[in-house]
C-alpha cells in the first residue's frame, strides 16, 4: 500500500509548486452557473494542490475502472446538453441535438412509490398488474429504451458532441464556471497505482470518449421514488492502459537486454500478460458484482443511491 501511495505522489508531484499541500474535495459543494438548472452542486474536483484551502490551479478528477463520469436526472442532464449545445457548440449548433434535448424533456420522469424498480419490473411481468405505478413504470421503461438508443446513435455519429459532452461531464467547467468545483486535471489509476495524469482539455476528453458507455436507467431513492437517470461510465480505460504499460515494459526490457524474440520468449510474455489480467480480474471480483458487471460491459437493471449525484 505504501508503494502504491508513493506512486501516486510521484505522478502528481511534477504539477505541484513549493509549499503546496494536497487537499481532498470530493465531498465539496460549489456555486452553480446561473444558467444551470440542475441542483446537484457536488464538485467534479476530487483533490487539489494549493498552499491554502479553497484556491488552486491544479484541480484533479480521479477516475478508475468503471468510474461514473455522469449520473444525471432530468434537469442535470438537460443542463449538460444545453451547455454543450449553446456554449461549447454555439458557433455550430446541431438541430439533431435540440431534438435529443426535447426527448429528455419529454421522456425523463419519476414515480412516487415504496417499491424499487426491480420490484415493479417483477409485477409488470403479469398483465393483471398493469395499473397505477406499475403501468407508469412500464411506460417509462419503454421510453428509456428508445431514449438510450437515440442518445447512443447521436453520440456515436458526432465526434464533436462526444468531445464536449465528456469534457463537461468530467470537468464541470461550465457548471461551476471554472471555479474550485471544476476539475482541470484528469488522473486515471487503480489500486495498483496511477496510469496517467494529464491536463483535462477537450482533446483529452475526446480521447476517452469512445470508452464511455451511455445508458438511461432508473435510480431508486430512499425518499420513496424512482426516477430516470442519464448514466455515463468510463469502462475499462484503466485495464487497457495498465495492460499496455505492462506489455511496453516487457518489450522494453527485452530490447534493452538484447534478448532475441523466439517462441519461448513470446510464450513467456503471453503467460505473464495472462497472469497480469487474471490478477486484475480477481481484484475487480473482490470489489463486488457491480464492478465486475461494469468491467464486462453489462448494466444493472436499477441503481440505488443514498447521496447526491454528480
Amino acid at each position: 500500500m505504501k508503494d502504491v501511495c508513493l506512486s501516486y505522489v510521484r505522478i502528481i508531484q511534477p504539477y505541484s509548486s513549493k509549499g503546496d499541500l494536497m487537499w481532498y474535495s470530493g465531498n465539496g459543494y460549489g456555486t452553480l452557473s446561473p444558467s444551470w438548472s440542475g441542483r446537484d452542486a457536488t464538485y467534479k474536483t476530487d483533490m487539489y494542490l494549493s498552499t491554502s484551502k479553497n484556491s488552486s490551479k491544479v484541480k484533479i478528477s480521479l477516475k478508475t475502472i468503471g468510474s461514473q463520469i455522469v449520473s444525471a436526472e432530468k434537469n442535470e442532464a438537460l443542463s449538460i446538453l444545453n451547455a454543450v449545445n449553446s456554449h461549447y457548440m454555439k458557433n455550430n449548433p446541431d438541430p439533431n441535438l435540440s431534438s435529443l434535448i426535447t426527448g429528455i424533456q419529454d421522456g425523463f420522469g419519476s414515480i412516487m412509490t415504496r417499491m424499487t424498480a426491480k420490484e415493479l419490473a417483477f409485477l409488470a411481468s403479469n398483465p393483471l398488474n398493469l395499473v397505477g405505478e406499475v403501468l407508469k413504470y412500464l411506460e417509462l421503461k419503454n421510453l428509456h429504451g428508445m431514449l438510450e438508443e437515440k442518445f447512443n446513435q447521436y453520440y456515436s455519429s458526432s465526434n464533436e458532441f462526444q468531445k464536449w459532452f465528456v469534457y463537461e461531464a468530467l470537468s464541470g467547467n461550465y457548471k461551476f464556471g471554472g471555479g474550485l468545483g471544476s476539475a482541470n486535471y484528469l488522473l486515471i489509476g487503480d489500486e495498483d497505482g496511477p496510469v496517467s495524469m494529464e491536463k483535462l482539455v477537450p482533446s483529452v476528453a475526446a480521447k476517452h470518449a469512445s470508452s464511455v458507455r451511455i445508458g438511461v436507467r432508473f435510480i431508486s431513492h430512499k425518499r420513496g421514488r424512482i426516477s430516470t437517470s442519464l448514466r455515463g461510465d468510463l469502462r475499462d480505460d484503466v485495464m487497457k492502459n495498465n495492460l499496455m504499460s505492462f506489455l511496453l515494459m516487457e518489450t522494453r526490457f527485452l530490447k534493452e537486454s538484447k534478448i532475441p524474440l523466439n517462441e519461448t520468449v513470446i510464450l513467456t510474455m503471453m503467460r505473464k500478460a495472462f497472469a497480469f489480467l487474471m490478477d486484475k480480474m480477481s481484484k475487480i471480483v473482490n470489489k463486488g458484482l457491480d464492478m465486475l458487471l461494469k468491467f464486462l460491459g453489462l448494466e444493472p437493471e436499477e441503481i440505488i443511491v443514498t447521496g447526491t449525484l454528480s
